[in-house]
């Protein structure tokens, strides 16, 4: 009995010796990680319906979907990478990340891959978290679409948690990168700040990239393009001229609760879309919405050049530059059946 004991002692020193010490601080169903031990990549795990963390040379498998993994630090070398994909009986299992005092100035900071499902990010009360990321990538990238690849972001119990994501050049603040379009982000409650790089939107696509299906129900989120015709919310900039292409759209937008402040570029909507992009099913139902677009374009609808499509404000309170087409954009369809405008 008592080498049995032994065994078992040893067994367990050796797996402490193995894993890193962020790893081992674990309670109940919670992971927590200090990013400055390693970057921190989320993948699949080797059996089904579990997921894999390995940080830095260190690799804990087949976790239970359940898990929440906590993460804090301040680090000028080391990034976050999503692409586990989970889905049973056809739920997907998102990735649970508390986000608790967070702070990564490098590369490509979190990284949502194409491969990737489902993402919850938590802001805990009273943290206060950063994204920035360099290299024409954008602040929080998210690379996945389609059905079970939802990105939500959400506060803790008190919801004073906050968020800064800031893209580099070409590069959104949370969205796409250069190039490259960006769907299915949810934000119901904490703090977000998101600034676009130049030519990108704060929330939405990077330069010459779209959006589609950004929902708003809480929270106080502030929106910035970063400059060179991109959208607050919406369709990233475009400098070429390319009237009307779909590219740089800001598609299926809905607010229904929170604080939001959206500020467009030039010619960029606030909300809508980018330089040569139409902003088309936008719709505000509730919250305060303040919406200032760039010299070309107004607060809600088309970027210059384009039109503002099927545009209903039902509710809230909105305040904001224009309503409709950017300059040389045409007509528009508007609808306003309530809300203090």
């Amino acid at each position: 009995m008592k080498k049995q004991i032994l065994s078992l002692v040893l067994c367990l020193c050796m797996l402490m010796s193995i894993l890193p010490a962020s790893v081992l601080a674990k309670t109940d169903d919670t992971i927590s990680f200090d990013i400055s031990e390693g970057s921190i990549t989320i993948e699949n795990g080797t059996d089904a319906y579990t997921f894999k963390v390995t940080q830095g040379s260190n690799t804990a498998d087949n976790i239970d979907p359940a898990t929440i993994f906590e993460i804090y630090g301040t680090t000028t070398s080391n990034t976050i990478t999503v692409s586990a994909n989970l889905v049973k009986d056809g739920t997907p299992l998102p990735v649970k990340i508390v986000l608790n005092s967070v702070n990564i100035d490098y590369g490509c900071a979190f990284r949502i891959t194409a491969e990737a499902g489902a993402v919850n990010l938590v802001l805990a009360d009273n943290s206060s978290n950063s994204f920035i990321s360099h290299n024409f990538y954008a602040g929080l990238q998210k690379e996945n679409s389609g059905t079970g690849s939802m990105l939500t972001i959400s506060g803790d119990v008190l919801g004073t948690g906050s968020l800064t994501a800031n893209g580099s050049t070409a590069g959104a603040g949370i969205g796409g990168t250069a190039g490259k379009s960006v769907s299915d982000i949810t934000i119901t409650g904490g703090i977000v700040y998101a600034n676009g790089g130049a030519a990108a939107a704060g929330i939405g696509g990077g330069y010459d990239g779209g959006c589609n299906n950004i929902t708003i129900t809480g929270g106080t989120v502030h929106a910035v393009s970063g400059g060179g015709n991109g959208a607050g919310i919406g369709g990233g900039g475009n400098t070429n001229a390319d009237f009307g292409i779909s590219g740089h759209d800001g598609k299926n937008i809905t607010i229904s609760g929170g604080t939001v402040i959206a500020t467009g570029s030039t010619a960029g909507a606030a909300i809508g879309g980018g330089r040569d992009g139409n902003g088309e099913n936008i719709t505000i139902s509730g919250g305060t919405v303040t919406a200032t677009g760039g010299y070309y374009s107004p607060g809600i609808g088309g970027g210059q050049h384009c039109i503002g499509k099927n545009i209903v404000i039902s509710g809230g309170t909105v305040t904001t530059t224009g309503i409709g087409s950017g300059t040389g954009g045409g007509d528009s369809a508007i609808k306003i059946t309530g809300g203090n405008i």
